[in-house]
C-alpha cells in the first residue's frame, strides 16, 4: 500500500509541473530543457521561427521604456497641439465677450455719458470708434439753458481726427475759430420742457486716441474720449 501511494505520487508529481507550464495570456511555458539545442529545434517545430519567445513577446504588454522614440514624440508633439488649441479657443471666447460688451465699438458698454454738474448738459459716444465707420455724439441740453438759440462749440483738438459728416437738426449757423467750430441752432421749435437733443454724425479719419471737448458757449463742457481702431 506505501509502495502504491509512493508510485501515484510520480504522476502527481508531473502533472504539477505540466499545470505551472500554462503562461498568462494562454501561451504555454517550453518543457524543461528546451533552451539545449533539441529542446530549440523541438520549439522551432512548434512555434516556428523565433521559437516559443517570439509567442511571449507578442502577448506580453510592452515596456513602456521600450516605446520608439517617434512615437514619444509624437505624443509630445500631441499635447502640445491640444493646448495651443485650447488657449485658441480661450482667446476667441474673449475676443466674442468682448465685441459684445463694445471692445471694438457698438457695443452693450461701448458709450459714455458725461454730465454737468447742474445736470443742463450731457454728452454720450462711443468709447471706442473705427476708422473710416460712421459714430454719433449727442449732446443733450436743457432748454432753459439755450434761450433763444443754442450754441454748441467743438474743439479742434478732436476735429483734427475726425470728420463731421452729418449734425441733426441741422444748424443755422457754423462759425470756425482758432480752436473749433461753433454751431448755432434756433430753438423755436422745441417743446417747453423737453430737451434739446443735437447729434453729430462722426467719421474718424486715423487711428489712436481722439480727445475734445463739446459744449455750450459761455456754458459748461463736456470732454470726449475715443479710442480710435484700423
Amino acid at each position: 500500500m506505501v509502495a502504491g501511494v509512493g508510485a501515484l505520487r510520480v504522476p502527481v508529481l508531473v502533472l504539477a509541473l505540466l499545470v505551472s507550464g500554462v503562461l498568462v495570456h494562454g501561451a504555454i511555458i517550453p518543457p524543461l530543457g528546451i533552451h539545449d539545442e533539441a529542446g530549440l529545434e523541438v520549439a522551432a517545430a512548434r512555434y516556428g521561427r523565433g521559437g516559443p519567445h517570439a509567442v511571449v513577446r507578442r502577448t506580453m504588454p510592452p515596456d513602456p521604456h521600450d516605446l520608439d522614440l517617434d512615437v514619444l514624440e509624437d505624443m509630445r508633439f500631441q499635447e502640445g497641439d491640444w493646448r495651443r488649441e485650447r488657449v485658441g479657443w480661450a482667446v476667441m471666447v474673449l475676443i466674442v465677450i468682448g465685441a459684445v460688451l463694445g471692445a471694438f465699438g457698438h457695443g452693450l458698454l461701448g458709450y459714455r455719458t458725461a454730465t454737468s454738474a447742474d445736470g443742463g448738459v450731457a454728452v454720450t459716444h462711443e468709447a471706442v470708434a473705427r476708422r473710416g465707420g460712421v459714430t454719433d455724439i449727442e449732446v443733450r441740453v436743457d432748454p432753459d439753458l439755450a434761450g433763444d438759440a443754442l450754441q454748441l462749440h467743438l474743439s479742434t483738438s478732436y476735429l483734427e481726427r475726425v470728420q463731421v459728416e452729418t449734425i441733426t437738426p441741422q444748424p443755422s449757423d457754423a462759425v470756425p475759430s482758432g480752436d473749433g467750430i461753433t454751431f448755432e441752432f434756433t430753438t423755436d421749435d422745441v417743446d417747453p420742457g423737453t430737451d434739446i437733443v443735437i447729434r453729430f454724425g462722426i467719421r474718424p479719419d486715423t487711428v489712436g486716441v481722439a480727445r475734445g471737448e463739446v459744449g455750450l458757449v459761455g456754458g459748461p463742457s463736456m470732454d470726449i474720449d475715443q479710442v480710435l481702431l484700423p
